[in-house]
């Protein structure tokens, strides 16, 4: 049986996404107090991400709540955990909080290419 590129990134997604690394963009938002799709409030200094809607899952929380995930961007990497979902990101896309943005760029760049996978 042959897998296309396609049936691979179903089935990691299926699978739960276990040692699959994904390339996307990241951007930030301002979310200061507010409560993320994952029931915790969000902080801009907090080290954390909202997941793009289409690996972010459903139900209430989604279950990639709280899970860490690994980003890397240009050499710099850091752990950040899943407390959001992001409706308008794209594929494997994330949205940092302004303390994790920062960990790799100023706010000034807007937006960045990651590479991220689940720890």
């Amino acid at each position: 049986m042959q897998f296309t590129k396609t049936s691979l990134a179903a089935l990691s997604l299926i699978f739960g996404m276990a040692n699959a690394s994904f390339s996307g963009d990241a951007t930030f938002f301002d979310f200061n107090g507010g409560i993320g799709a994952c029931g915790q409030s969000i902080n801009n200094g907090d080290h954390s991400a909202a997941l793009n809607a289409a690996q972010y899952g459903s139900g209430f929380p989604g279950p990639e709540c709280f899970k860490n995930i690994n980003v890397t961007y240009q050499g710099t990497s850091a752990i950040l955990a899943i407390v959001d979902e992001c409706i308008t990101c794209g594929t494997n896309g994330l949205d940092l909080t302004q303390g994790a943005f920062t960990l790799f760029a100023p706010l000034s760049a807007g937006i960045i290419p990651v590479t991220w996978d689940f720890v």
